[in-house]
C-alpha cells in the first residue's frame, strides 16, 4: 500500500461503513502522436490538455507510472526516458507489435516518478506519409491538489453495489492525432437514475483504437482511460478493477448521474477515424 498508518487506518474505517475513498488521489491517461516515424525515435507530440511532464504534488507523496500502451500501423517501439528513471539513454523501451494495443509494463511493478519531471517519450513506427502511431501513458498521483476524485477499492464498490450495468456510447472520431470524438456518456442511451453515484469498471471498444476515456467533473477534468485493444476485452471491461486489485490502491472512479451531460466519451485512434461504439462496465452504488 502507498499510505501511511494513519490514513490507513482512517481508509479502513471509512470501508468498515461501505464508504468511497476520497483523499487526493487520481490518476489520469495522457496521450500523444506521431506521424510516419519511421526508425527515428521521435518524441509524441501531446494531446490538447495532455502533457508528459509528471504533474505537481508533495515531494513527500508518490507519484507512479502504472502503464503505458501504443497503437502503431507497423512494429515499432515506444521509448520512455528520464534522468530520474534508471536512464536517460533507453530508459523504459518495449516493442510495440503492429495493430495491437497491449499493455507494456509489468503489473504490480510500477515505475515512479517525479512531481515536474518532463519525460522524454518516443515512438517509432511507419515511415508511410499521413500514418499516426499513437501512445498512452496512465499515472497515478498519491495526493493531487486541487483535485477531488472519488477513487474506490473493489471492497468498496462490493459493499455498496446494487446493480450492474452497461451504457453504450457511439463515438464519431476524427482523422489525426489525439482525442476525438467528444461525447457525453448518455449521449447515445440515457437509463441512468437521478443523483445516483455509479463505479466505472472498465470497458471495452468495437474498433481497436489507442485509448478510451471519460473525463468530466468528477475526474477533475482528467482522463480515466484505458487500452482500445479488441482482443482482450476480458481485461479491458474491468480494467479499474484490475489495477486495483494488482496495486492494492483505489483505482475505480466513482461519478455521479447529475453529471451525467458533462461526463465526456473520447478516443484516441489514428488516421482512419473509425466510428467507435464503447461499452462502458459500471455498478450502481447505494446511498452512503
Amino acid at each position: 500500500m502507498l499510505h501511511n498508518p494513519v490514513l490507513a487506518k482512517i481508509e479502513q474505517m471509512i470501508r468498515d461503513v461501505g464508504g468511497v475513498i476520497c483523499h487526493g488521489a487520481a490518476h489520469e491517461t495522457v496521450t500523444g502522436f506521431v506521424t510516419a516515424p519511421s526508425t527515428t525515435f521521435t518524441s509524441l507530440t501531446m494531446s490538447s490538455g495532455d502533457s508528459t511532464t509528471v504533474k505537481n504534488q508533495d515531494l513527500s507523496k508518490k507519484a507512479l507510472l502504472l502503464e503505458a500502451w501504443a497503437f502503431n500501423n507497423v512494429a515499432g517501439t515506444l521509448r520512455i526516458r528520464s534522468t530520474k528513471l534508471h536512464d536517460n539513454v533507453q530508459g523504459l523501451r518495449y516493442t510495440v507489435l503492429a495493430a495491437l494495443v497491449f499493455p507494456l509494463i509489468t503489473p504490480n511493478f510500477p515505475q515512479r516518478v517525479y512531481p515536474q519531471d518532463p519525460l522524454t517519450v518516443e515512438l517509432t513506427g511507419s515511415a508511410v506519409g499521413g500514418e499516426i502511431e499513437s501512445a498512452s501513458m496512465l499515472l497515478y498521483y498519491e495526493d493531487l491538489p486541487g483535485t477531488a476524485q472519488r477513487l474506490a477499492l473493489p471492497a468498496d464498490i462490493k459493499a455498496r453495489g446494487v446493480n450492474d450495468l452497461t451504457v453504450e456510447v457511439s463515438i464519431t472520431t476524427t482523422a489525426g492525432g489525439g482525442w476525438t470524438g467528444l461525447k457525453a456518456i448518455n449521449g447515445t442511451f440515457d437509463n441512468f437514475k437521478a443523483n445516483t453515484d455509479y463505479a466505472i469498471l472498465g470497458g471495452a471498444t468495437d474498433t481497436r483504437c489507442c485509448s478510451v476515456a471519460v473525463r468530466g467533473p468528477d475526474s477533475g477534468n482528467l482522463r480515466w482511460g484505458f487500452p482500445g485493444e479488441t482482443s482482450i476485452r476480458h481485461v479491458t471491461l474491468d480494467w479499474f478493477q484490475r489495477l486495483s486489485n494488482w496495486y492494492g490502491m483505489p483505482m475505480i472512479p466513482v461519478w455521479n448521474s447529475a453529471n451525467k451531460g458533462t461526463m465526456n466519451v473520447e478516443v484516441a485512434t489514428d488516421d482512419e477515424a473509425p466510428v467507435t461504439t464503447i461499452t462502458w462496465q459500471l455498478v450502481e452504488l447505494a446511498p452512503k
